[in-house]
């Protein structure tokens, strides 16, 4: 809120800053006000329209209203003005996904993947699609390990991993992950009187919650193989 009155006292004294209108909507968006943040991109972008973070940023907000087809207008006007916008191929890729396009979700990512080989996020949600919605449980390994190995410690990727072996019917593979998984979210956010508390919770919060989907139609190997990490 103060940050706000601050961009709004910037346009006072200069009417034509666009980047104050970007901050400024920014801090709307925060704060859950995302058709006044609309507002604020949509000035920036009249005084500079060129402005690529602007058309990006009106889009991520069109996106968290559900208006996807308007929200890919601007994630393509962004990159047309900057054709290297790896956020803009990102979140062009979300919304894809969100509208059920899931192979043109795909292409998407692997564009910004190509523009930004070593961020393991992109590779992450490649692989998480395949599992998801593509039922590609080979391709999602191949692309999660390859997440992976730019950060280890990535704990939903290696959810997502264990998530996709299991449906690949490597269920050792699936169980090693799975710990892994829980002794990162152990390691690096909480106390183990936290997890104790937390633990289905954060499980779920880590995707895990598939896990528990799983079990419910599982028998067999399967099932005991869900017991086992659960």
């Amino acid at each position: 809120e103060e940050a706000i009155e601050k961009y709004k006292k910037a346009t006072e004294l200069n009417p034509e800053y666009a980047d104050a209108y970007i901050n400024w909507g920014i801090s709307l968006a925060g704060l859950g006000k995302r058709e006044e943040a609309i507002e604020k991109y949509k000035k920036a972008t009249e005084l500079n329209p060129e402005y690529a973070l602007a058309y990006s940023n009106w889009g991520i907000s069109l996106a968290g209203l559900g208006r996807h087809e308007e929200a890919i207008e601007k994630y393509q006007k962004a990159i047309e003005l900057n054709p290297e916008y790896v956020e803009a191929y990102s979140n062009w890729g979300l919304s894809l996904y969100s509208l059920g396009k899931h192979e043109e979700a795909i292409e998407k990512y692997k564009k910004a993947s190509k523009l930004a080989p070593d961020n393991p996020s992109i590779w992450g949600q490649i692989g998480w699609y395949y599992y998801a919605n593509m039922k590609n449980y080979p391709k999602s390994i191949e692309v999660s390990q390859k997440a992976l190995e730019i950060d280890e410690k990535a704990a939903w990727i290696r959810c997502n991993l264990a998530i996709a072996l299991l449906h690949n019917n490597q269920y050792e593979e699936a169980k090693k992950e799975y710990k892994n998984t829980i002794q990162l979210i152990r390691a690096v956010e909480y106390s183990d009187m936290e997890y104790g508390k937390n633990r289905k919770r954060l499980l779920q919060e880590y995707g895990l919650e598939d896990l528990y989907d799983a079990k419910k139609v599982a028998s067999g190997k399967l099932l005991d193989h869900i017991n086992e990490i659960i």
